[in-house]
């Protein structure tokens, strides 16, 4: 399968990788927001209270539905471009965005292993990019 990488093929998995990278601390802060309060019993089923739960939290709900608008992009970039590029530049701009978005929220982080992570993903990255 042929498969022509223009402005669009390589525009999407940034994209994507940038709407992953923001929302990824927002749904841990989410899930955290939603673990402090406890579920009330609705239904009488734990494991469904705890979902219904989980769903009427605005703040875990909101970046969730951004993060799988994100997956609904990166499967459409994939006729555009290969698994083997779009893959690995999605997660590399994944990674980045996450922990500038960390960093900017005030959690902490190691950054120098950070900064190093994200050296050998965009090594990778690009390796890839250059080998299709």
């Amino acid at each position: 399968m042929s498969y022509q990488l223009g402005f669009i093929g390589s525009l999407l998995p940034i994209i994507v990788g940038c709407l992953w990278g923001v929302t990824n601390p927002f749904i841990r802060q989410g899930v955290i927001a939603a673990n402090k309060q406890a579920p009330t019993a609705r239904t009488g089923v734990a494991w469904l209270d705890s979902g219904i739960h989980s769903l009427s939290t605005p703040a875990l709900i909101i970046p969730q539905g951004l993060n799988l608008l994100g997956g609904v992009i990166f499967a459409s970039s994939l006729r555009f471009c290969s698994i083997s590029t779009a893959g690995p530049i999605s997660n590399g701009v994944t990674l980045a965005v996450t922990a500038c978005v960390e960093t900017l929220l005030g959690e902490p982080s190691r950054r120098r292993l950070t900064a190093l992570g994200v050296a050998l993903v965009c090594c990778g990255a690009t390796l890839c990019t250059l080998s299709t």
